[in-house]
C-alpha cells in the first residue's frame, strides 16, 4: 500500500542518533527551547520573604596571611612577660569573632562576654570532652567490635557508670543554662522580660540572642577540642537547648549523626527519653533533667553558695568549672585545650608539629617571648590528666545548709574580656556604619 507524502517533507539519515528524521525537525526543537528560556527570563522572580535572615550568621574558616596580621595586631590578646602565656577561654572567643563575617547586635557582644556565658561555655567544653570520648570507646570502637563478635552482656556495669558521669555533666550545663533562662544576675537586662522586671515581652530580642549564641557557642567547643566532630557537636548542642522537633542541625545533616543508635547507646549519651507529649510549649532536654530528674545538689550548687565538699568528683567538676586556665594543668585536669602553652599552636589555635610549620610572623613572636627553652618545653609536656572520679561513699547531707551567696570577686582574667569586649563593640560599631543593612525591630529591641 502506498502512502502519500507531501512535496516538502524529506527524510535524512541522523548520524548522531542513527536513524532516519525528518528534514528540519530539530531545528524547530531548539527554536522552541529557545523559545521557553526567553518566556523564563522575561518572568520577574518571586522574591522571597524571610524576616529572619539575619539570624543566619557565615564564618571563614581560614584566614589569608593580611587577616592574620590584622587579627594579630587588634584583637590577638597581648600578654605581659611576666604572666604565663596560656591559652584562655577569650583567646578562643576572640578568634571565632574575628571569623564571623556576618554583623551581629552590640548587645549580643556585651551578652556574650558576661561571666555567666563564660562558665556555660566552660560547661559545655567540659561535657561535650566526655561526649566525644564517650562516642569514640563506646560508640564506634563498640560498633566495629560487634561486628565481629557478640555484644558482652556482662559490660553493662561500665555503661551505666558512663551515663551516669554523662548525667552529672548535663547537670552542671542545666544549672547554668537555666541561669540565662531566668535572666539571674547579670544577664537580667538580657532577659526578654528584662528578669521579671517587665511586663512586655521581646521575643525579637529573645529570638535574635539565643539563635546567635547557639551558632557562635559549638564553634567555640569545636575550637577547644582541637576541631574535632564538627557536626556531632552541633546536632548534640542542638538537641540539648532545642529538642529533637526543633534539631536544625541534624535535619541538615539527614539524621545521620545519630542513625544507627541502640536504646542502649542513645541512655548513656542522652539520658532517660523525655515522654513524647507534644512538640510546642515543652521543656528543652536541659530544663528538663534539672527540674523532673534527681540532681546531685553540690552540683547544681558549683559556685553558688559557700559549700566545702571532701567529694572527690565534687572538687574535680569544681576546678575544671572554676579554676583558672594557668592552674588547669597543675592540678592534671583537661578542659580541652584550655591551659595549654600558645607557643605551641598557631594565631588559629592549630597545633604546631614542628618549627617547619611557623611563619615568620610566628617565629618573631616566639624570640620575643621571654620564656627560655627549657622552660617552655617544660611546659609543653603534658602530664596525662587525671579521669573523672567516682562520687565519694559520704553523701554529705546536713540538717541545716549554708546558703550564703559566694562573693564576686574580680578574677585574673576579667580585664581580659572587657578590654575585648571594647574591641569587637568598636568592630561592629565600623561595620554598621559601612553597611547599609538596617533592621529597625532588631535595633528597637537590641539597644541597651
Amino acid at each position: 500500500m502506498q502512502e502519500n507524502f507531501e512535496d516538502d517533507v524529506h527524510f535524512v539519515w541522523d548520524d548522531f542518533r542513527k536513524e532516519l528524521a525528518i528534514f528540519g525537525a530539530h531545528e524547530q526543537e531548539d527554536q522552541k527551547i529557545k523559545y521557553r528560556r526567553q518566556r523564563k527570563k522575561i518572568i520577574d522572580k518571586s522574591k522571597i520573604y524571610c524576616p529572619h535572615a539575619y539570624l543566619i550568621l557565615s564564618f571563614s574558616d581560614i584566614l589569608n596571611s593580611n587577616q592574620k596580621l590584622r587579627y594579630r595586631r587588634h584583637y590577638l590578646r597581648k600578654v605581659s612577660p611576666n604572666e604565663p602565656d596560656v591559652i584562655i577561654l577569650q583567646d578562643i572567643k576572640n578568634l571565632v569573632l574575628y571569623l564571623l563575617t556576618t554583623p551581629v547586635s552590640l548587645q549580643f557582644i556585651n551578652f556574650f562576654h558576661l561571666r555567666i556565658v563564660d562558665r556555660l561555655l566552660r560547661a559545655l567544653i567540659i561535657y561535650f570532652q566526655s561526649y566525644t570520648q564517650i562516642w569514640e570507646e563506646e560508640i564506634i570502637k563498640k560498633r566495629t567490635a560487634v561486628t565481629k563478635k557478640a555484644r558482652n552482656q556482662l559490660a553493662r556495669g561500665s555503661r551505666l557508670k558512663k551515663a551516669e558521669e554523662m548525667s552529672a555533666l548535663r547537670s552542671i550545663v542545666a544549672r547554668e543554662y537555666c541561669e540565662l533562662l531566668v535572666g539571674c544576675e547579670e544577664s537580667a537586662k538580657y532577659h526578654h522580660m528584662l528578669g521579671g522586671s517587665s511586663i512586655e515581652s521581646h521575643g525579637e530580642k529573645d529570638l535574635r540572642i539565643f539563635e546567635a549564641f547557639i551558632q557562635v557557642a559549638y564553634r567555640v567547643v569545636w575550637i577547644a577540642l582541637q576541631r574535632k566532630y564538627y557536626n556531632l557537636i552541633e546536632v548534640e548542642l542542638h538537641r540539648l537547648l532545642r529538642t529533637d522537633a526543633y534539631n536544625i542541625a541534624d535535619r541538615k545533616t539527614g539524621y545521620e549523626t545519630n542513625k544507627g543508635m541502640d536504646e542502649e547507646e542513645k541512655f548513656i549519651l542522652h539520658g532517660s527519653t523525655i515522654l513524647p507529649r507534644r512538640k510546642l510549649l515543652i521543656n528543652s532536654p536541659l530544663s528538663y533533667q534539672l527540674l523532673n530528674e534527681s540532681n546531685d545538689y553540690r552540683l547544681v550548687s558549683l559556685g553558688l553558695i559557700n559549700s566545702e565538699s571532701k567529694d572527690p568528683r565534687i572538687n574535680y567538676l569544681k576546678n575544671a568549672l572554676l579554676a583558672d586556665e594557668e592552674n588547669l594543668q597543675k592540678l592534671k585536669i583537661k578542659v580541652g585545650i584550655l591551659g595549654h602553652p600558645r607557643a605551641n599552636y598557631d594565631i588559629t589555635l592549630i597545633p604546631i608539629d614542628g618549627e617547619n610549620e611557623l611563619d615568620r610572623e610566628d617565629l618573631w613572636e616566639r624570640r620575643r617571648s621571654s620564656l627560655s627553652d627549657k622552660r617552655r618545653k617544660s611546659l609543653s609536656l603534658e602530664q596525662k590528666p587525671l579521669e573523672l572520679p567516682d562520687f565519694g561513699d559520704d553523701l554529705e547531707l546536713s540538717d541545716v545548709y549554708d546558703l550564703s551567696k559566694v562573693q564576686v570577686v574580680e578574677g585574673k582574667y576579667d580585664k581580659y574580656r572587657e578590654e575585648a569586649r571594647k574591641k569587637w563593640i568598636k568592630r561592629e560599631l565600623n561595620r554598621q556604619s559601612y553597611s547599609s543593612y538596617s533592621d529597625a525591630i532588631s535595633i528597637i529591641t537590641t539597644t541597651d
